[in-house]
């Protein structure tokens, strides 16, 4: 959900997803996990983190709704 999130950007303008092969992790793949572990961390303990992570699938689901419609 956060990944697809952090993406929208992205796939809004038509810029394709970078495809890791398997085995590697690139630089900016690590920066987004870690991102994503502190989003997650942040969830467990404050009530706002927590409801911003739905807000993001809503949002994300949203402007996917929007690209294919």
């Amino acid at each position: 959900m956060l990944d697809f999130a952090y993406w929208q950007d992205h796939l809004d303008n038509g810029v394709p997803i970078p495809i890791i092969p398997r085995g590697a992790l690139p630089p900016w793949n690590r920066e987004l996990l870690a991102r994503s572990r502190r989003v997650v961390l942040a969830s467990l303990t404050n009530p706002l983190w927590y409801a911003r992570t739905p807000e993001a699938r809503l949002d994300s689901t949203t402007r996917s709704i929007r690209r294919h419609s």
